[in-house]
Order: structure tokens, then C-alpha cells, then sequence
């Protein structure tokens, strides 16, 4: 059953993730988005790969995860803003033919952190054309307050996709 297991988090495991990906195909699926930042050991050939041999578009994005970089307590929104803008204008390296389609996934918590509003203000400096996915914290009040800070930083509004909101909007009561 592909509905069970395809959320498989291990995307080095080759077969794995191609025979998913074969099977989104087969049922219909056309394009899907990877959103493993730098500092999540992403590798855009590997992805370019999957997406040859199993004939899905996959649209992988660029963040600065702010959880998983060495600086990332101290790292200043220009620092953030240009390591963004550097794979969106230039490519996953500088070797490579392959380029950003979004940005994201943006980690939140809540509340949020300085760091959090420093890493929304970076991507919201950003070419205004591009997707940004946000990731929120998990509260109620969450989704609104980073809706809020992008928007004020000069974000599009129509370019920000927010994931994750049934575990974050929705309770048991």
C-alpha cells in the first residue's frame, strides 16, 4: 500500500525512495517537492537522479535550516538573506546545472525564536516570484504570527505555502 509506507524520512535508501516515487507515478502523481535544507545532508544529484530514472519532476528547495548549521545562533539575516540568494542565483554549487524551485522548508517553533524571525526576514528579502514553505511551531496562534512577520519584511503573500497545519490547527476538543 502505497499510502502506508511512502513516508519513508531515510532518502538515501536509493530503491526505496525510487520504487515511492515509481508508484506516486503510477497513480497519477507528476511532481513532488523536496524541501531537506543545507545541514540536511541534501544532494541534489542524488535527487536529479531519482527524478530521471523514476520520470518525476522533483523541485527542491534552499533554506538555511537554522538547526543545523554551526552559526546558526549568531548568523545575521544578510548572512542567511545571501546563502539563499547564492543557490537561488547560482545553483546547488558552483559546478551545478541544478537550481532551487522554492524556498524552504522554513523550521519555526513557537514561540518563535530569534533566530526563527531572523531566518523569516532573510527569505523574505528574497526574489518575491519564488514559493517559500513554512514549517510552523506547534500552536494555534503559530501560522499567523509568521504570516504576519513575512508579510512586514516585504514577503508575497501569495507565494507562501504553510505545511504541517493539521497537526498544528487542529486538537481533540
Amino acid at each position: 500500500d502505497w499510502s502506508s509506507d511512502v513516508c519513508s524520512s531515510d532518502l538515501t535508501d536509493y530503491d526505496a525512495v525510487l520504487a515511492d516515487l515509481i508508484e506516486f507515478k503510477r497513480l497519477g502523481g507528476g511532481t513532488v517537492c523536496e524541501v531537506s535544507s543545507s545541514g540536511y545532508n541534501r544532494d541534489h544529484l542524488h535527487v536529479a537522479k531519482l527524478s530521471t530514472d523514476s520520470g518525476v519532476h522533483i523541485i527542491m528547495g534552499t533554506s538555511y535550516y537554522p538547526s543545523t548549521h554551526e552559526n546558526s545562533n549568531t548568523a545575521s539575516i544578510e548572512e542567511m538573506s545571501n546563502f539563499i540568494r547564492s543557490e537561488l542565483e547560482n545553483g546547488f554549487s558552483q559546478e551545478s546545472q541544478y537550481f532551487p524551485g522554492l524556498i524552504g522548508e522554513i523550521e519555526c517553533s513557537y514561540p518563535l525564536t530569534p533566530n526563527n524571525r531572523r531566518h523569516l526576514e532573510a527569505v523574505a528579502d528574497q526574489d518575491k516570484c519564488v514559493p517559500i514553505s513554512i514549517h510552523p511551531g506547534r500552536h494555534i496562534k503559530a501560522p499567523l504570527e509568521i504570516v504576519r512577520i513575512l508579510l512586514e519584511a516585504g514577503a508575497n503573500e501569495e507565494k507562501i505555502s504553510m505545511g504541517h497545519l493539521d497537526r498544528t490547527l487542529l486538537t481533540n476538543e
